[in-house]
């Protein structure tokens, strides 16, 4: 409910310079894919900016909890690198339909972006209990 309404949010409201930061944030994932290190952190960067290009500090106040989820999000749903690779398209539709000023968009790659996310956590946590229940 937090990052979609963000981004559409961010798409209205974020400056120039927010849109150009937001950029930044991308290209730093996708160097971090690249030289496969540092994604993690480049990624919290890029859904942190967001939260601060809305201008609003009720978004704003959310990016340390926002952070901690992520935290532990992406240590669940990032599986390999192509998992990783897999999200660059997706954080990328994101972050242009916000330097575009498109709030529909924004908020509709963001719903992708963590249903892609929530998928790839089921598929990873739920093989896992299911190993759990049978070794009991």
């Amino acid at each position: 409910a937090i990052e979609p309404e963000a981004a559409a949010l961010a798409a209205v409201d974020a400056s120039e310079a927010d849109r150009a930061v937001l950029g930044e944030a991308y290209v730093a994932m996708a160097q971090a894919v690249e030289a496969r290190t540092g994604y993690f952190e480049a990624d919290l960067r890029f859904h942190s900016t967001i939260l601060r290009a809305t201008r609003n500090q009720f978004f704003i106040a959310f990016i340390p909890i926002v952070t901690a989820v992520l935290r532990v999000s992406i240590s669940f749903s990032v599986r390999s690198q192509a998992t990783v690779e897999s999200s660059l398209p997706l954080h990328e539709a994101a972050a242009s339909a916000i330097r575009a000023g498109d709030a529909a968009a924004a908020a509709h790659a963001m719903r992708i972006l963590i249903a892609r996310a929530r998928e790839d956590i089921h598929a990873r946590v739920i093989p896992d209990i299911g190993a759990i229940r049978g070794a009991a």
